[in-house]
């Protein structure tokens, strides 16, 4: 709904963003960033001489990441894909506190360059709601219960020892959100493996976005389907950080990037 508030002024309000044009200028600020909360209680108490000093600030979340991100049409933009609304707010409100937003940039850009479009626009959330720590190359990291021998619960045939990147084809990887237990490799939050521990042991692992490929409907969002992953550590107790952690690990670079590929191992489950 657009309104008239005072001469030269207008403004556009959705549950995204609000826009304001004044003086033949168009500014636009997201939901969830102060900038946002500063526009809307000017309008609200149409305290409109104090609106150019907040728009500025509103101005600037064009010119955040030093040209690594844009605000266009009440949405963030990166390299010309736009960024699902709960982790562009996500980004811009940590930009706005002088948190360190630059992982969050990272994830993104791997997030885009997932396939599944369900899965860039339902992951940040599920991540944030089970409080997955989210790593400073864009990673995130999640966790899975194992054999004593380092080997998956189901098959027995996948080895997850520290520092070892395990993968399986994409297209092997069953991307259907209601087939609850199936293909592909699982990774969850910290209360599933804890609740249904078939393992001897727990460990944490690191998942680029752009391999997750389906989070089931069922264990009330607690874990999802991806196509690769690298084992971190055995651990006793979760990450305490609920967004941004350094790597725990720089293992990454020394994994084993064979993919496991055994007929007899479709389902890696806890």
């Amino acid at each position: 709904m657009s309104n008239s508030t005072a001469d030269q002024m207008s403004f556009v309000k959705t549950d995204n963003s609000v826009t304001v044009n004044l003086n033949g200028e168009t500014f636009t600020a997201l939901n969830g960033t102060p900038e946002f909360d500063d526009v809307i209680k000017c309008l609200k108490a149409r305290n409109y001489a104090e609106l150019p000093n907040v728009i500025s600030k509103a101005q600037a979340i064009n010119k955040y990441s030093d040209g690594a991100f844009t605000v266009k049409e009440g949405r963030l933009w990166i390299k010309d894909q736009m960024v699902p609304t709960a982790l562009a707010q996500k980004i811009l409100e940590f930009k706005s506190e002088g948190l360190p937003y630059e992982p969050l940039i990272k994830f993104a850009e791997n997030l885009l360059e997932n396939p599944s479009t369900r899965s860039v626009e339902q992951l940040f959330s599920f991540l944030e709601k089970n409080r997955h720590p989210i790593t400073s190359d864009g990673h995130f990291i999640a966790y899975k219960s194992i054999r004593a021998d380092w080997k998956d619960t189901h098959s027995g045939t996948f080895d997850n020892s520290p520092g070892t990147k395990v993968a399986m084809p994409r297209e092997e990887v069953d991307d259907n959100p209601e087939q609850t237990c199936s293909r592909g490799l699982h990774v969850a939050n910290w209360e599933y493996p804890n609740q249904h521990f078939t393992g001897a042991r727990l460990i944490e692992v690191k998942v680029n976005p752009k391999d997750v490929v389906a989070v089931p409907v069922d264990y009330n969002g607690a874990k999802m389907r991806v196509a690769s992953y690298v084992v971190m550590s055995e651990i006793k107790q979760p990450r305490q950080e609920t967004l941004l952690v350094a790597d725990p690990d720089e293992d990454e670079d020394n994994a084993d990037d064979e993919d496991a590929d055994d007929e007899d191992a479709d389902d890696d489950s806890y």
